[in-house]
């Protein structure tokens, strides 16, 4: 039979009986009552809520003990984000770890109360079992967190994957759910798989390596602390002496330093790892630069592969349009920008401009361009993703002025100006006469480049124009030899060797970043000489303003990346993975031939 609630009050007092008047008490009962009918609401609400829960008990309970009974299986099956929500769902509360051992504050309830199934099921005499059995203060016991003697053990049950010696289901199940369905039987029928309560993704970030050394890094302090509190992982920084931001700093932010990575998910660098710091099993996001087969990191892929790594490279972090999602291109363009109008001052002598890493920050940079005056000159920029947005804002910053191509071909003009060229006003379709950037980037050998008709108009070239072998050149070596090649300085932002700009025989350096090749013969000379054209071509430039640029593409991973990596729902991240286990995924393929090279 249902029961229901009343309130049984006693009859007001007559008038005059102690306490005051009829009138006193009834205003007074009236408060007490309504008081108490809200509360009689309230329980006769959630009564109806528990008890409408009895109708499916059997399946729920048969529910919950498939799946707990071949717990092992799912476990060992699951990939990352499936074992994270199998763990997080035992640990309600963050893991805490601590030198080589993890524990935690609390487990969840429903397992303590199967695997204490035996004992407390059966009423007392007097009084009921007590919700949830507790374990013994005194024996230790084995699990995630290494046992010590005289030490509760919290998680005694979850030497996953083998299941817990003693775990009964049947009858003692059965009693169990009937004793306590209402505290625990929902619970227990999501408590595998709810996301809310995943084990702790653990990100490292990790130094570089790459010698000449890179001193950026994916975030900064502030921006590891941030993913911390909204992503509900952990982060870890590997110790740098030539990081941008110190170790302090992350210390600071509440990020812990440590040398040892190998224990976390998922490590970040920046620039390619070498083949003797590479961790086996582990999942990296770096640039790789092995998408266009180039010889010098082929020892790379080949160890990644060995080692069984998955390999995700930010360089194909793509939209569907074929946009990068993410990168330093913007602060390659400024510092490189910045370079290539320091090597016409140096070669003209007409203005000089000072380095770029000398500056604290990108504010600063801007600071040294106040009073700055230019000669008549006429600058092409190329290209039109981050690395052109880079190199525009040096051009605007310095007041350069923009010419429409077809003024910029007329002639000389009273001022400085820069004319921005574009996939349309660069490259015609052999056939049709047109540019389409859908097929232009399906069948690029199709196109011819028009970049010829500015040989003649141009004194600085900033190139930062997306280039592959199927991609026509800006200009052959040809050109160079001709009296009507007029350029003198050519800044190669993007930084292909022998690539669309063909006078591009080597990288420079942050401190040495320009060198001269003689028009003649092609050979590399000293810059700023007569019969040469001066090359700035660094592979990273954005070294020059690194936090302002790690800033940057932190802000990028964040907003674009870091969720759907932790989540692991991200088609765009499936598709920038090159290697994933060992293997090359099947847009890679391609890449087989090269990666199966071997030195003999």
């Amino acid at each position: 039979m249902t029961p229901s609630f009343r309130v049984i009050l006693p009859p007001p007092c007559k008038k005059g009986s102690a306490g005051g008047t009829i009138k006193d008490h009834l205003s007074e009962y009236k408060e007490i009552r309504s008081r108490f009918e809200k509360v009689i609401a309230d329980l006769n609400r959630k009564k109806s809520e528990l008890t409408s829960t009895d109708s499916n008990l059997k399946e729920c309970a048969a529910f919950c003990s498939g799946i707990i009974e071949n717990l092992p299986k799912y476990y060992t099956d699951a990939d990352l984000i499936a074992k994270q929500q199998i763990i997080g769902s035992m640990c309600p509360e963050k893991l805490v770890f601590e030198i080589n051992s993890s524990r935690t504050e609390r487990v969840n309830e429903v397992v303590l109360l199967i695997a204490n199934a035996d004992k407390d099921c059966s009423r007392s005499k007097k009084k009921l079992a007590p919700i949830f059995g507790s374990q013994s203060y005194q024996v230790p016991g084995t699990g995630i967190e290494p046992a010590h003697p005289c030490e509760r053990q919290i998680l005694s049950l979850l030497r996953l994957p083998i299941p817990p010696s003693g775990l009964k289901f049947g009858l003692q199940y059965y009693r169990l759910m009937s004793d306590r369905q209402n505290a625990c039987l929902f619970i227990l029928e999501g408590v595998i798989w709810r996301r809310s309560r995943q084990v702790m993704l653990k990100i490292g970030l990790i130094r570089e390596g790459k010698i000449p050394a890179d001193n950026r890094v994916a975030l900064t302090p502030q921006q590891c602390k941030w993913v911390q509190e909204k992503f509900n992982v952990t982060v870890i920084v590997q110790q740098s002496e030539t990081r941008c931001f110190r170790d302090s700093e992350y210390l600071a932010a509440g990020i812990r330093l440590q040398e040892d990575v190998s224990d976390c998910d998922i490590l970040f660098g920046i620039k390619e790892v070498p083949v003797a710091m590479l961790i086996p099993g582990k999942t990296y996001l770096f640039f790789s630069h092995t998408k266009k087969l180039q010889p010098y990191n082929q020892k790379l892929l080949r160890a990644i592969m060995d080692k069984e790594i998955t390999l995700i490279d930010y360089e194909c972090l793509e939209h569907d349009d074929g946009t990068r999602i993410i990168g330093f291109g913007f602060f390659a363009g400024v510092v490189g920008a910045h370079n290539g109008m320091m090597a016409y001052g140096k070669r003209t002598g007409a203005f000089n401009l000072g380095r770029v890493y000398r500056q604290k920050n990108f504010q600063q940079l801007i600071h040294t361009y106040f009073g700055l005056k230019l000669p008549l000159v006429k600058i092409a920029v190329t290209g039109s993703g981050r690395v052109a947005h880079g190199i525009l804002e040096i051009m605007n910053l310095m007041e350069i002025h923009e010419a429409e191509p077809d003024e910029y071909l007329e002639g000389d003009f009273e001022y400085p100006v820069y004319v921005h060229l574009k996939g349309v006003d660069l490259y015609r379709d052999r056939t049709t006469g047109k540019y389409l950037r859908s097929t232009f980037h399906e069948h690029p050998e199709h196109y011819d480049c028009l970049f010829h008709r500015y040989l003649k108009q141009t004194d600085i070239l900033l190139n930062g124009v997306y280039w592959e072998d199927r991609i026509p050149r800006l200009f052959e070596t040809a050109d160079l030899q001709s009296p009507d090649f007029r350029i003198n300085t050519i800044a190669d932002i993007s930084d292909d060797r022998n690539g669309s700009v063909p006078c591009n025989i080597m990288d420079g350096t942050m401190e040495d970043p320009v060198y001269g090749v003689d028009r003649r013969t092609l050979a590399l000379t000293a810059p700023y000489l007569p019969g040469s054209v001066d090359v700035m071509a660094v592979g990273n430039l954005p070294n020059e303003l690194p936090r302002d640029a790690s800033r940057y593409f932190g802000e990028q991973l964040i907003k674009f990346v870091l969720g759907d990596l932790v989540a692991g729902t991200a088609r765009d991240i499936d598709k920038a993975t090159i290697v994933r286990k060992g293997k090359l995924t099947p847009a890679f393929e391609y890449m087989s031939a090269y990666a199966e090279q071997r030195s003999s």
